[in-house]
Parts: C-alpha cells; structure tokens; sequence
C-alpha cells in the first residue's frame, strides 16, 4: 500500500496517534512532526499526478519484475503488469514472458523496468524482454524497499520522487 502516498500519509496519521497515545506529555510534538510531514506527502502526491500528466494516457503503462506498483497505478492512472505476481519468489514461465511481450508489441510500450529488491533472474527476465521486443529498460525502481540510508533515495519522498521521474522520463 506504500506505494499510494495517499495511503502512506494515512500510516503516518496512525503512527502520530500511537505514539501521542503512549507519550501524552509529547503529543504536540508528534502532531506538529506529523502536521510538517504531511503537507509535504499532500505536495508530493500533487507533484506526482503533475508529473503523470506530461505522459499521454495510452502510454501509462509499465511493466516491472514483479506486481509491486498496483497501488501506485490505480493512485495515478498508470496500468500496471509485472512478470510475476506480488511473491519475487514465484517462478515466471514462458507463457508470461510471451503475454508481456504481445502486450508490448500489441500497445506500444516504450519501456520496461527493473526493481531494485527482486532476485537477479526477474531483472534479467526484464531485460531479456527488453531485448527480444526493441524496447528499452527504463531505469530501475524501488517497489519493496528505500535506498540507501543518507541518499535521496533512502527517504519515502525521495525514493517516490526518483520512481516517477525514472518512469516518465522512459515514458513521454
């Protein structure tokens, strides 16, 4: 669900709760700590759909290692395939290989995407499509996890910042 930062900003609503319920005497500083973060998540997510719509809606679709980005798909208008499921430990068979591939041929998809936390067979998974289709890989994104700790990346807002920019940029 992390993906949605609508959603996201709702964990972080029940986390300020929490621990303004376990620590009284600090609960105005857990809402003025919540309160700054949150508008930055509402700026954030307004910057995301802003950044969506430089993409003509026929080309809003990825395609990534595993089904990760569901949530940010529906939160964004942006369809949404990946070779396996939400498990990185399914096995992919060639029969989802060649439906990612007609599906590239049959709309026009003009990239692919590796994911940062999946086992190096879906990557490669990824770029053999890639190869075998004339498309690109557009970049990697992360879908289970931040980068790392003191990079841009390694913060919710940065690592959604770098996943939109990386997928509109392969894909305008």
């Amino acid at each position: 669900c992390w993906m949605d930062v609508l959603i996201f900003r709702a964990y972080v609503e029940g986390i300020r709760d929490a621990f303004a319920e376990l620590d009284p005497e600090n609960k105005s500083v857990y809402n003025e700590r919540a309160s700054v973060y949150i508008a930055e998540l509402d700026e954030l997510h307004a910057w995301v759909i802003e950044q969506f719509e430089q993409v003509p809606a026929q080309r809003r679709v990825i395609i990534t290692s595993h089904d990760a980005f569901n949530y940010f798909g529906r939160a964004y208008g942006i369809e949404v395939h990946g070779i396996v499921g939400i498990s990185t430990d399914q096995q992919a068979t060639a029969r989802d290989i060649a439906r990612l591939e007609k599906m590239i041929r049959d709309k026009g998809i003009r990239a692919v995407f590796y994911e940062t936390s999946v086992k190096n067979t879906l990557n490669n998974m990824i770029k053999q499509i890639a190869d075998q289709t004339g498309i690109k890989v557009g970049g990697s994104l992360y879908s289970d996890s931040l980068g790392e700790q003191g990079t841009e990346v390694g913060t919710y807002i940065g690592m959604i910042r770098h996943n939109t920019t990386t997928m509109v940029e392969a894909l305008k």
